[in-house]
């Protein structure tokens, strides 16, 4: 836990780091961190609560999705209110249990490619998301909750030739007149 609950940080430059993990809670609580730069990370996992509660994180967006092979762990940037967007075409790692639970500002996350499994409660609570692509998660997991209520959500696009094995209520609570575009047959 290294630099968790500074509150004067405001950037982080990681962008030398290709193999590494960030530790569990290493910035937990950093309330003025609005940008990480980790452009060059290709393995090593997000540690739970790397970035939990860092309530002015805007970006994270250089974080390329395509080269990285980890995994993002429970709740790594849980309540990051600020958050406004994430690319994750590409990836392959798993999205933990609450990563990114209660990120209210989180307005566009594109899986667009991403073959990596979504566990319980990922998106759960963000409530400016208002459209998901699945195209290529229909044999994949998505666990229980995963955008529950995500009050915003209402274009959902999957990709099912069949019913999937997905959890319990993943789309409980989105918008009323939220839609399902099926491009399977």
């Amino acid at each position: 836990m290294a630099f968790s609950g500074c509150s004067s940080l405001t950037t982080v430059d990681l962008s030398g780091l290709e193999d590494g993990n960030i530790n569990e809670g290493a910035f937990i609580g950093c309330s003025a961190l609005t940008s990480i730069d980790l452009s060059s990370l290709r393995s090593g996992d997000i540690g739970e609560n790397a970035f939990a509660f860092c309530s002015s994180l805007e970006s994270i967006d250089t974080i390329d999705f395509t080269q990285y092979t980890g995994n993002i762990g429970h709740q790594a940037f849980f309540r990051c209110s600020s958050l406004l967007s994430i690319d994750f075409s590409g990836y392959a790692g798993n999205i933990g249990n609450s990563a990114f639970y209660d990120c209210t500002s989180l307005a566009f996350v594109d899986l667009s490619n991403y073959s990596g499994e979504i566990i319980d409660m990922a998106f759960y609570n963000c409530l400016a998301l208002k459209t998901i692509n699945l195209t290529n998660l229909s044999d994949r997991n998505i666990g229980s909750g995963a955008f529950y209520g995500c009050l915003s959500l209402d274009k959902i696009y999957v990709n099912l030739d069949e019913a999937p094995s997905w959890g319990e209520n993943i789309f409980t609570n989105i918008s009323p007149s939220g839609t399902f575009y099926n491009a399977g047959t």
